[in-house]
């Protein structure tokens, strides 16, 4: 048996499931599950950009594969309802009571835009260090773990779920300083 000491509160909770089912499993949810219960379920994904047929577009992938978010008022008729969703892999919890998502991790679902998703970030490397002048990573930044300039992707170390996490985001870094001297030249256009 659940037992929950914020009964009443909306709060979000995270639900594993097979990689490659997530939308299924979601779509199986919505439709399980009355929507006076399940208030939200979404799978997060990221924007990056990939290049083909000589020129970069735009794709999306999901933030965190394997898993689907749900936002609830109701914890434990939640997780009965759950329970008897075939192919359901696990409901984060620890036993038998679900955990709700931490403020950190709220916060991390926060960055996500109205579609849920982590919008690519932009930014410049000055002597070896990330520095995000605009997009969500801006409050990442000392996060980043690798940053690939020629996929235009970023890792970075996020506590999530219990654990650190490499999570893969959008990044494009136009410009590289290796000097102050070099940075100041490119600030006031001139190349030194």
């Amino acid at each position: 048996m659940c037992i929950f000491k914020m009964r009443g509160e909306v709060m979000w909770f995270v639900i594993q499931v097979r990689s490659g089912m997530e939308r299924d499993m979601m779509l199986q949810y919505q439709r399980i599950v009355p929507k006076s219960i399940l208030k939200d379920s979404f799978t997060p994904e990221f924007e990056y950009m990939k290049r083909y047929k000589g020129a970069w577009h735009k794709e999306k992938n999901l933030l965190f594969p394997g898993y689907i978010f749900v936002r609830t008022d109701d914890p434990t008729v939640l997780y009965q309802a759950l329970k008897s969703v075939i192919g359901l892999s696990k409901i984060l919890d620890m036993g038998g009571e679900l955990i709700p998502l931490t403020k950190e991790e709220v916060r991390m679902i926060e960055l996500l835009d109205h579609d849920r998703v982590l919008r690519m970030s932009r930014g410049y490397i000055k002597d070896h260090k990330v520095y995000i002048k605009e997009g969500p990573l801006k409050s990442y930044e000392t996060s980043i773990k690798k940053v690939d300039r020629h996929k235009r992707k970023a890792w970075f170390e996020v506590e999530i779920f219990g654990r650190m996490m490499y999570v893969c985001a959008g990044l494009e870094i136009p410009e590289k300083f290796n000097t102050i001297e070099n940075a100041m030249g490119e600030i006031y256009g001139k190349t030194i």
